[in-house]
């Protein structure tokens, strides 16, 4: 789920309107309504910031679906790579710490309460 659609979602279960929560995030409704469809697709970080206070949540809800997504991949890929005939001990060793480390990550996301989607 995108940024944007995340965002429209949580103002909707709050209960608050875009010119209610444009006002209180300092942006015209017109620039919050841009955000919500995907049409601004970078935003700042301080606005970020006022977004999750507003709709209290942390900034992990937001980047919580590419940090799961990324494990993921990335672990599926090191272990087809591992269990090549051709695949050099050293190459092993590189692909299990990074699955080791990936590990630690979800470990952390979920220390933090992020959930896969």
């Amino acid at each position: 789920m995108d940024l944007g659609l995340k965002i429209l979602k949580l103002r909707n279960s709050r209960k608050l309107s875009q010119p209610e929560l444009s006002n209180k995030l300092g942006i015209s409704q017109s620039a919050l309504s841009e955000i919500e469809s995907g049409k601004t697709k970078k935003i700042d970080f301080k606005l970020i910031e006022k977004i999750c206070e507003e709709l209290h949540v942390n900034f992990e809800y937001f980047t919580s679906d590419k940090v799961y997504s990324t494990v993921e991949n990335k672990s599926k890929i090191c272990k087809v790579i591992i269990n090549q005939e051709d695949t050099c001990s050293k190459h092993v060793e590189i692909l299990l710490n990074i699955l080791n480390r990936l590990d630690r990550i979800e470990r952390k996301l979920n220390d933090f309460g992020i959930k896969k989607q």
